[in-house]
């Protein structure tokens, strides 16, 4: 497995949800990602966004992000259900605005590039298809790392790329195009970003000088221009499919029933089969081109644009155009430049 960048991890965050009885926070329930859009107005500016499952931050209600900051601790950005805004055919997704909650120098966050998704062209460019090495990292329930998020990594393998004609159900009911990784996964990584990648070596961190590709996204790698070399954002974790099983018992085992055994032979049971659905990464993208997210952007950049206007400048040196007091002065500027320059070739 190859080792990965400390900056994927950093992008993740937990959510928590508050308790309809006490208002007391608890938690984590989920993971989400912190995604970038780059400003369509102001060259260099970013927009931030959180995203994660609808049926975490909206269903469940774990909606408020914990982040890791700086100085070894944490902190809550207090989001309610309502906060966070989602497509209406159902997708398992949802983003929440963040510009102006982040807090540079102080949040010890990074984000992915947007311009890092994998989309359908990448996919048939790439020739990206079933048997390419995947990653997602996000919450582990059973060692979450307590006080602060301490997301872990879990490896598997595509499957099955989103096909318009074999929709799959989601926990929202919806019937969508989705990928499917075979990767063992649990409750707590809904949410969690899913990476596909592919290289000749063994490290994510360090790159060939031969990759020809660009460094964007606070050392998050994108999809390059080889296509032996890659590491592209595939999308979302949404959910996992479900088996029936039924319980049997080997025959000359066969004990008898204990009182109060709440399975018996016989029971059909649904277990979680391994196999993750993920949202496609362009989805994501068609949830922040809502009107809502977009009307928000605009306003952003005309405010950061009359800034940028107003800000302090330099006051600058007029040349003296007043003729009256002096109207020979160019001559007299030229006559001593001939002097100086005759006085330096005499000695």
């Amino acid at each position: 497995m190859p080792k990965i960048a400390r900056t994927i991890e950093r992008s993740v965050f937990y959510l928590f949800r508050k308790d309809p009885k006490t208002a007391a926070i608890t938690g984590p329930h989920g993971t989400g990602v912190l995604i970038a859009r780059e400003s369509g107005q102001l060259a260099g500016e970013l927009h931030y966004y959180a995203v994660t499952n609808k049926h975490v931050a909206c269903a469940l209600g774990a909606s408020i992000i914990r982040l890791n900051t700086a100085d070894g601790g944490t902190r809550f950005i207090d989001l309610g259900p309502e906060d966070w805004e989602f497509l209406p055919e159902g997708d398992d997704i949802a983003a929440a605005d963040l510009d102006y909650r982040l807090r540079p120098g102080h949040d010890q966050v990074t984000h992915n590039n947007e311009d890092g998704f994998v989309s359908k062209a990448a996919i048939d460019g790439f020739e990206i298809g079933p048997g390419e090495d995947v990653f997602m990292c996000g919450l582990f329930s059973s060692h979450h790392g307590g006080d602060r998020n301490v997301p872990s990594v879990r490896f598997g393998n595509l499957s099955v790329l989103a096909n318009d004609a074999a929709p799959i159900e989601l926990e929202t009911g919806a019937r969508l195009p989705s990928h499917v990784v075979d990767m063992r996964s649990r409750s707590g990584y809904s949410g969690s970003p899913v990476f596909v990648y592919r290289v000749p070596s063994s490290d994510l961190t360090t790159i060939p000088e031969d990759w020809n590709m660009a460094q964007r996204g606070e050392g998050i790698f994108q999809i390059g221009r080889r296509n032996d070399h890659f590491l592209g954002f595939l999308g979302l974790h949404c959910g996992q499919f479900w088996d029936p099983v039924e319980v049997r018992v080997r025959r000359q085992k066969k004990r008898a029933e204990r009182a109060g055994d709440p399975i018996k032979e016989g029971d059909r049971l649904l277990i979680q089969s391994g196999m993750t659905i993920v949202a496609p990464a362009w989805r994501i993208t068609d949830l922040l081109n809502l009107e809502v997210f977009e009307m928000a952007r605009k306003k952003r950049d005309d405010e950061r644009e009359e800034q940028w206007l107003r800000r302090p400048r330099a006051e600058s040196v007029e040349p003296d155009t007043d003729t009256d007091a002096n109207p020979d002065h160019l001559q007299d500027f030229k006559r001593l430049v001939d002097i100086a320059a005759k006085k330096k070739e005499k000695d």
